[in-house]
């Protein structure tokens, strides 16, 4: 549960798009996001006050530390009992990464090239920069900074202007990327309603004073410029309204792998057709994933699931791959291997 104050205006906004036919639309989803949808909430209090509550999608953590220590104790002995490697803190596999000086193959990230931007060497560096403010810096943050480090080393963000990102749960990417590069006129959100607003609400509380462009705006594309909004959110079914080659960079981190196959075929299709030429696709993901959903249902299930694999998404042959390569950080720390693919799309 997360507690948020936002001003009377932005409140507005939100209670109108939660009222709209963009939240309440029917959207199909996989078994793991019926799921999750499920238990996203949001609840309007006195004074300015929104409490949120729910799992997937709501990322950001305010913990005491007492509780979080107590819960660190848990996870050690959970692994040491089901015979699992204790996993080294996110600091220590953080900064393990980001020492390495192995030499790294042509598609394979290195952070010891001279690059456009800083890199965020060590984890006293990306605490140091921490723009997540009044939240726990734990797994996601140090996961973002990461994640920024990789598309930094390739990537001169003094170009770009527009990005989208699909699936982007809490926003942590265009609250680190925003603070980092100011430059960045549009970022663009698309996302499952139920989501999409823990988003919006993580955006106004960051970004009070910025323009947002909500899905209920968006449903008369006539009548707005996307250039005229510093934040867009788009609802699934709002995505084919997006027009072609407005895009510099396109995300998805860890939820492809989490969608039905025909979602992603679409998501693939969108990132081809609004990117322009020579701009960016990033794609973070685990390799090999059910869509099931995090609950005892999920085992009853689970044979009737197909699963996601990074190597069969149907990647564009002719765009330039710039970094196939394993996720380093998440070796450290998970059982589950995912992959990093940076690509310049090719028209």
């Amino acid at each position: 549960m997360i507690e948020i104050n936002l001003s009377e205006e932005h409140i507005e906004k939100l209670k109108e798009f939660l009222n709209s036919q963009s939240f309440n639309d029917k959207i199909e989803k996989s078994e793991l996001w019926k799921h999750e949808s499920h238990l996203a909430n949001v609840e309007f209090k006195k004074n300015g006050k929104i409490i949120l509550k729910g799992s997937g999608g709501l990322y950001f953590r305010k913990i005491n530390p007492i509780k979080k220590f107590v819960s660190e104790i848990k996870s050690k002995i959970y692994n040491y009992r089901n015979s699992l490697p204790i996993f080294p803190s996110y600091k220590n596999a953080f900064n393990q990464v980001m020492q390495c000086t192995k030499s790294r193959g042509e598609l394979e990230y290195n952070f010891n090239l001279n690059c456009e931007h800083e890199i965020f060497k060590n984890y006293s560096l990306i605490k140091k920069n921490n723009p997540f403010t009044n939240f726990n810096f734990d797994y996601f943050e140090t996961k973002h900074y990461y994640l920024f480090n990789i598309l930094r080393s390739k990537i001169n963000f003094d170009k770009i202007n527009t990005i989208l990102e699909i699936g982007g749960g809490s926003g942590h990417f265009p609250i680190l990327i925003k603070n980092h590069h100011s430059n960045i006129k549009n970022y663009i959100s698309v996302d499952l309603p139920e989501i999409l607003i823990f988003n919006v609400i993580f955006m106004m509380h960051f970004f009070p004073n910025s323009k947002f462009c909500l899905p209920n705006q968006f449903e008369n594309i006539n009548d707005i410029n996307i250039k005229n909004f510093d934040f867009v959110f788009l609802t699934p079914k709002q995505i084919n309204l997006l027009s072609d080659n407005i895009v510099d960079l396109s995300i998805n981190t860890s939820s492809f792998a989490e969608m039905n196959k025909k979602d992603i075929l679409e998501y693939f299709d969108l990132v081809q057709k609004v990117t322009r030429k020579d701009g960016y696709f990033f794609n973070h993901n685990r390799v090999h994933k059910l869509p099931e959903p995090h609950s005892d249902d999920g085992g009853k299930i689970r044979g009737k699931l197909e699963a996601n694999i990074f190597g069969d998404y149907p990647f564009v042959r002719e765009n330039k791959l710039l970094i196939y390569d394993i996720c380093r950080l998440s070796q450290y720390l998970k059982i589950d291997p995912m992959m990093v693919r940076l690509e310049k799309i090719i028209k």
